[in-house]
């Protein structure tokens, strides 16, 4: 028992410390998906970003959630 706290405890601190990181980790690996249905700027072929407007939307509530 002594032994697992010390390991949740770390787990839990690496689970924080990735928390930031997860909607670039998650545009990453989804990109395709997310440039061809969840991109809000799909009537605007010119801009070409790729579904980086949503990963800045998303980006955005992260940080206003921390708040």
């Amino acid at each position: 028992m002594t032994r697992l706290a010390p390991l949740f405890l770390t787990l839990l601190y690496l689970v924080a410390m990735v928390r930031p990181v997860f909607p670039i980790l998650e545009f990453v690996v989804n990109q395709d998906y997310i440039a061809e249905f969840l991109c809000i700027n799909t009537d605007k072929p010119e801009l070409e970003c790729n579904g980086k407007c949503y990963l800045m939307q998303m980006i955005k509530a992260q940080e206003s959630e921390k708040q």
